[in-house]
């Protein structure tokens, strides 16, 4: 059953606080999670070749007033590993603010895009109003700052030494260098904007290396975690969004 009300498509007023409930069959469908190093997204693709493959499905209310979308990309979730490079967090909101390499800054662009674009399309439905593409565009909320991603984290992110030592949050340093493997699940609707939550699903630190050592060393990689082999489901989401906090 599906509930929808109008929407005011003045940017500076609120979205509509009910969004269209149907829960398409195939939110609950197992999710293939198993981690590697390749981009799931073809990082050459443009917009609309990643939005022909992208799936945004119907939104879902959680019990704070928070929807949120499931995203795929080609039925799969969409993860890469960026480039090493720093990573700030902020633990008392459990975020990160990455620096992101060109190839993938270009790629979240074209993501952010193709899901504009799509939120538009499908306003009319989740909605019960058209919204243009300019409007979205102004009440979407890019996670990126120049070349830095806001992104988050939580107790099923990951991260390990050059050993492949887990380490505990806590003791970690609030400045960063290695490699991270972002993640990105779910688009989120709230009542005055909308954003991709962007995750760290594994960050390897790595010692900053003088250009000489870098000559004799190999590279550091990401590695499969059993942890990252499980199957998603709706209520982790739901409960990962319940004290989701701004950037």
């Amino acid at each position: 059953m599906s509930e929808t009300v109008n929407v005011n498509v003045n940017v500076n007023e609120t979205l509509n606080e009910t969004v269209n409930e149907t829960v398409n069959e195939n939110v609950n469908k197992t999710v293939n999670e198993n981690v590697n190093e390749n981009v799931t997204v073809n990082k050459n693709e443009n917009v609309t070749e990643i939005k022909k493959d992208l799936l945004i499905y119907d939104p879902i209310k959680t019990a704070k007033n928070i929807y949120y979308s499931r995203i795929m990309h080609e039925s799969e979730e969409i993860s890469f590993q960026l480039k090493k490079n720093n990573l700030v967090l902020d633990k008392t909101k459990n975020m990160g603010l990455v620096t992101v390499d060109d190839k993938s800054l270009e790629c979240i662009n074209k993501i952010s895009e193709a899901v504009i674009q799509f939120t538009s399309e499908k306003s009319k439905m989740w909605f019960g109003k058209q919204l243009n593409l300019e409007e979205c565009k102004t009440i979407f909320k890019n996670n990126l700052t120049d070349n830095k991603l806001n992104c988050y984290y939580d107790e099923n992110s990951i991260f390990y030494d050059d050993k492949n030592t887990s380490l505990e949050i806590l003791d970690l340093s609030s400045e960063l260098y290695g490699i991270c493997l972002l993640k990105c699940d779910v688009v989120v609707y709230t009542k005055t904007y909308f954003l991709i939550k962007w995750e760290i699903s594994q960050f390897k630190i790595k010692p900053e290396k003088s250009p000489m050592l870098s000559i004799y060393l190999s590279e550091y990689k990401i590695k499969d975690l059993p942890e990252h082999s499980r199957s998603y489901k709706d209520e982790e989401i739901v409960k990962k969004l319940e004290n989701i906090t701004l950037f």
